[in-house]
């Protein structure tokens, strides 16, 4: 049987971010307003450009701010109970996080964060190639039945997932940088595109990739209620054999013969794309302006999704 991972409770800090980004700072903006937060602490290892500017906001907040050198310092200022929040373009494995790991201390990325904080339902959207269309899809056929919706995570469309806003669905695309250090996080609708040769300068091997997409699906006894995935892609054949031996549902989709959500034929030229789709309910043709077999597979995620929510 299934057990739907809860949301865990932050732990008490002081909390310390690691990396000035885009999602670094507004993981710190996300815990000055934790009511119990005790301290917020951050580093970057840059002391120009946008941490600098970082640095100047989040001082005025009340932050305390370390620019440069090795983060040793910010993080002997944070103490033994600190928790460290890291931004998803710091890797893993830089001497500040090692030590922290060393020293017992929690370690979890900005997603993870964003994910605990958030109370509202959300579909995380992960692969190699398509994420950022596949999510803009899927929040257009939400908004279409009426929910609001929010994209966020990593994306240039929407905030990171700790400054979403409080209403409604969010759409989250999420890279193996951010699910590499989120040790719970589990969404309501999980969405794989497809695995594909890349980043192997930050996971060494394709196993350790997919190790790290598989966690946004099955993780320990905690399973994705419902995973929406690609069953053209090997990886996501192994993937949605782990989601139903766990207990969570799956929808598949793609061309192959067993897909749930079947692309039974294609065609496009310069201005639409007409699709032809067998699922559970019988045949559906679509026009899109997205032309292309990998676009195909994107529309039928989409639909996928919205057929698993009955819209």
């Amino acid at each position: 049987m299934s057990v739907k991972a809860r949301r865990p409770s932050l732990p008490r800090g002081p909390y310390l971010v690691v990396g000035l980004g885009r999602a670094g700072s507004a993981a710190a903006d996300a815990l000055i307003g934790v009511p119990d937060a005790e301290r917020v602490l951050a580093w970057d290892g840059s002391a120009e450009g946008e941490p600098r500017q970082a640095a100047r906001r989040l001082r005025r907040r009340g932050v305390e701010v370390w620019l440069g050198g090795d983060g040793s310092k910010a993080l002997e200022a944070a103490g033994p109970r600190a928790a460290v929040i890291k931004s998803p373009g710091i890797y893993f494995d830089i001497p500040i996080l090692r030590l922290a790991r060393s020293r017992g201390l929690q370690v979890f990325d900005e997603l993870e964060l964003g994910w605990r904080l958030s109370k509202r339902p959300i579909v995380g959207v992960t692969g190699t190639n398509g994420k950022s269309t596949t999510a803009k899809l899927v929040a257009a056929v939400l908004e279409s039945a009426g929910h609001q919706v929010q994209l966020a995570g990593n994306t240039e469309f929407g905030p990171p997932l700790s400054a979403a806003a409080a209403d409604g669905w969010i759409v989250c695309e999420t890279s193996s940088f951010q699910l590499e250090a989120s040790p719970s996080f589990l969404p309501d609708i999980a969405v794989f595109t497809n695995l594909t040769f890349e980043h192997m300068a930050r996971h060494v091997t394709m196993e350790g990739y997919g190790a790290a997409k598989r966690g946004m699906f099955v993780r320990g006894e905690h399973v994705a209620q419902t995973a929406i995935v690609n069953l053209d892609d090997r990886f996501g054949r192994r993937l949605a054999g782990d989601v139903a031996r766990a207990g969570g549902r799956v929808l598949s989709y793609g061309f192959e013969a067993g897909a749930d959500v079947r692309i039974e034929q294609t065609e496009w030229n310069m201005r639409e794309a007409r699709l032809g789709l067998q699922t559970p309910d019988g045949a559906v043709e679509c026009t899109t302006r997205l032309p292309g077999r990998y676009n195909a597979s994107n529309v039928a995620a989409a639909f996928a999704l919205g057929h698993s929510l009955g819209l």
